[in-house]
């Protein structure tokens, strides 16, 4: 449980735990889900390491065409796998798809004391594209270019 203050010492909310921190944490919960991402993880692996084995003719940013696609597809098809591995939809899909959907408290952030220079809500999924598609993009271009 966290205690944040609103306005002042006299309104302290009590908010049940969101996120990371559940109330049915346990350690056949942490097995699951360290065993999801292993195999998730050999799964994208693998099929980089497959691109490069393809021989394909063509060339895109110095790159065979069957490894720009195996990149595409890890970089924006990541949660796919996760889905087919874990066999169902990821937290973040579910939200997507259903976004009028809050489980627990659904004013949670709303009441979090945020500071003044906090951006607005909308931003985050445009930000999230632009800081982490970038960067999933440069990390796998490097591991084809030096050898998985």
């Amino acid at each position: 449980r966290a205690f944040l203050p609103r306005s002042g010492v006299e309104s302290i909310k009590t908010l049940d735990a969101r996120g990371g921190v559940c109330s049915d944490t346990n350690p056949v919960l942490f097995a699951k889900i360290g065993t999801t991402a292993i195999v998730e993880s050999a799964a994208l692996f693998g099929i980089l390491l497959g691109s490069t084995k393809v021989n394909a003719p063509w060339k895109i940013f110095n790159q065979s065409l069957a490894e720009v696609l195996a990149s595409i597809f890890v970089i924006f098809g990541a949660s796919f796998v996760g889905a087919i591995i874990d066999g169902g939809m990821s937290a973040a899909t579910n939200q997507a798809l259903n976004p009028n959907k809050i489980l627990g408290d659904p004013d949670w952030y709303a009441n979090l004391i945020k500071p003044s220079w906090n951006p607005p809500g909308w931003l985050f999924p445009i930000m999230w594209l632009v800081v982490s598609k970038p960067t999933q993009l440069c990390a796998i271009s490097r591991m084809l270019k030096f050898g998985i």
